[in-house]
């Protein structure tokens, strides 16, 4: 199974550059093929989804580019309460209710 994923995924046949010269030039060409069953020409939507994800983070792995930075700031903090049920934050040293 993955044999055959890899084949028709990297196979470089002239149904990737239909579909890309569709996609470039001719945008409405491929929705429109899909819709009145000339899809034969074009590469499946599903596999070009894959084909150009697969390139996408290729080249995001290749330049090192990254869209999301997450950073993480800790802060200490501790609630307690006192015998009248009363709560308080203590954070930094300082009581708070």
């Amino acid at each position: 199974m993955l044999h055959e994923f890899f084949k028709d995924v990297i196979s470089f046949d002239s149904r990737i550059l239909r579909t890309a010269r569709a996609l470039l030039f001719q945008p409405g060409e491929l929705p429109k093929s899909f819709r009145e069953g000339r899809a034969q020409r074009y590469m499946p939507a599903v596999r070009l989804y894959l084909f150009v994800s697969l390139l996408f983070f290729l080249f995001l792995s290749a330049t090192g580019i990254a869209f999301i930075q997450l950073s993480l700031n800790v802060t200490t903090s501790q609630t307690v309460a006192d015998e009248a049920g009363n709560v308080f934050l203590i954070k930094d040293g300082k009581r708070a209710p």
